[in-house]
């Protein structure tokens, strides 16, 4: 391409960004000035807006902590905490009579029953979740299988022993029948 005057266009281009670059400056919108000498108080007020938002929020989150604060050091448990301090005020005469009187242990073992109900529902997967929790849980499962076996065993073991005492020895009493059974010696049916 040939520009005006002869000259190719790829000798005026370095020129047309200089002189782009000046107007810039000189007209006001340049990137990185912000806008036109026109807009400087449009500027000002979006920034004060800008920083009025961040110290609304900063307000926010610091009542949020506040409160966060306030709801912890509020008593979870008021009746607990009732509780325990009724019991600290009393003496060791007082707390001896309460520890032996037939309702109150009634109360405390079923709560200690719905405490122990609650804390196995919230720490049994945690417990299964450690190594060595699971291993234990494995070896303890392993050990009620073997052991209701063996307990299943000995009661069907139990049972035809008695079905063989109805049904062949009736006429005996049973201790007699198990003397007889340990014994190895057995009574011929007529």
């Amino acid at each position: 391409m040939v520009a005006l005057r002869g000259l190719p266009l790829s000798y005026y281009q370095p020129l047309t960004k200089y002189i782009m670059a000046l107007n810039n400056v000189f007209i006001g919108s340049d990137p990185l000035l912000g806008s036109s000498p026109g807009n400087i108080n449009s500027d000002i007020e979006s920034y004060e807006r800008q920083l009025q938002e961040t110290l609304n929020q900063i307000k926010s989150q610091k009542q949020r902590v506040i409160n966060h604060h306030i709801q912890e050091n509020r008593s979870q448990s008021p009746l607990w905490d009732e509780m325990d301090n009724i019991v600290n005020d009393m003496t060791d005469m007082e707390i001896d009579v309460l520890n032996n009187d037939p309702e109150y242990q009634k109360a405390q073992n079923t709560l200690m029953g719905i405490l122990n109900r609650e804390y196995m529902r919230i720490m049994r997967p945690i417990v299964e979740g450690v190594k060595d929790g699971k291993e234990t849980l494995e070896n303890l499962m392993s050990i009620t299988k073997r052991v209701k076996k063996s307990a299943s065993e000995e009661a069907n073991k139990n049972i035809a022993l008695f079905n063989e005492y109805t049904s062949k020895y009736a006429d005996m009493p049973y201790a007699e029948f198990l003397k007889l059974k340990n014994s190895g010696n057995k009574k011929k049916s007529n």
